[in-house]
């Protein structure tokens, strides 16, 4: 999450989508929650409601700090799964890069969509897009293409497995992140998901 997506790193996108589905949820009634995790889990805020709630969120979102370790999926859904028996949305805002990279966090979702509606939000880097869609010109250019193509296939490979899993997946350009996220609440809030 510290890498660059447009004006901002992806964590700074990440904080903002969720501020922006907390206030939401908020607004609809529904419980709002957060945790956030690397290799442990650094806050845990169980779901309620009111502004209070959101103050907490807004307070612990923005003294998140970038980490370099990997994240442990296996512990921090763990911590998830047995503090949240309540049916809920939960919404994993991470990097999904490849299906070797993702094995665990895929594994997990799984095992967490048996009881929860899970959507695994990640931000697609706009200029791995730019080099897989301009024009093959050079042989170098080629070589940029093969490496971005390869990039988004490994991806999409990663949500196919989601998907097929029952877990709801969302690939977007971290820009378009927060209303592309409130959109897909407001959906399955329609579809009666939640």
């Amino acid at each position: 999450m510290t890498a660059p997506a447009g004006d901002l790193e992806k964590l700074d996108h990440a904080v903002n989508a969720a501020l922006m589905l907390a206030w939401v949820a908020q607004a609809y009634g529904d419980r709002v929650g957060l945790m956030t995790f690397d290799d442990r889990v650094t806050n845990f805020l169980k779901p309620e409601r009111g502004s209070v709630q959101l103050h907490l969120i807004t307070e612990a979102l923005y003294a998140l700090r970038p980490s370099y370790v990997e994240p442990d999926f296996g512990h921090a859904l763990t911590h998830l799964a047995l503090r949240v028996g309540r049916r809920s949305m939960v919404v994993i805002l991470t990097d999904v890069q490849d299906p070797n990279q993702s094995r665990e966090l895929v594994a997990h979702c799984l095992r967490l969509a048996a009881r929860h509606l899970v959507l695994v939000v990640a931000m697609s880097d706009p200029e791995v897009i730019r080099a897989r869609d301009a024009p093959i010109s050079t042989s170098s250019r080629a070589y940029q293409w093969a490496a971005a193509e390869e990039f988004v296939a490994s991806r999409r490979q990663s949500f196919e497995l989601l998907r097929r899993g029952g877990v709801l997946g969302l690939d977007v350009v971290a820009g378009n992140l927060s209303p592309a996220l409130v959109e897909r609440y407001l959906e399955l809030k329609e579809r009666a998901l939640l």
